[in-house]
């Protein structure tokens, strides 16, 4: 999974990318997207606080 939120942080954030979201969402913070898990099939769920 870290890999995962690595590979986020280092990604061009635009509504092509992550569409719906207004702004860059980060990672550990309070108001930021929290890893939850990740599949046999290389996909990843993250929680995002609204």
């Amino acid at each position: 999974m870290r890999e995962t939120v690595v590979a986020y942080e280092d990604c061009e954030f635009s509504e092509e990318n992550f569409p719906g979201f207004r702004e860059p969402l980060g990672f550990g913070a309070p108001d930021g997207l929290i890893p939850v898990l990740s599949t046999a099939h290389g996909e990843s769920v993250f929680l995002a606080p609204y």
